[in-house]
């Protein structure tokens, strides 16, 4: 069965020459260094990688043209009671 674990987070260099210097450096209240690199990576490949770039690009046109969105979905409101309560605001003596 194939690892759904991609390759580099075998290699995290948390069991390398390195492992006590991340233990003790990288070490916190409930987690210990290894957990943490991790964690660290996670977030990367979450939020800064080059995947997670793709990701938010597909679900912000996902729907279309952001802009043309924004307008259609803006349109769509009924204003009248709005318009409504600022004339009702001004008209007050």
């Amino acid at each position: 069965m194939p690892s759904v674990v991609p390759g580099y987070w075998r290699d995290l260099g948390v069991t390398g020459p390195a492992a006590a210097d991340i233990e003790t450096y990288l070490q916190a209240a409930a987690l210990g260094g290894a957990e943490r690199v991790r964690l660290f990576r996670l977030v990367w490949d979450t939020c800064i990688s080059a995947f997670a770039g793709r990701q938010a690009l597909y679900e912000y046109y996902f729907f279309g043209d952001p802009v043309r969105m924004a307008g259609a979905y803006v349109g769509s409101y009924d204003l009248s009671p709005y318009q409504a309560a600022v004339r009702a605001f001004l008209s007050r003596e």
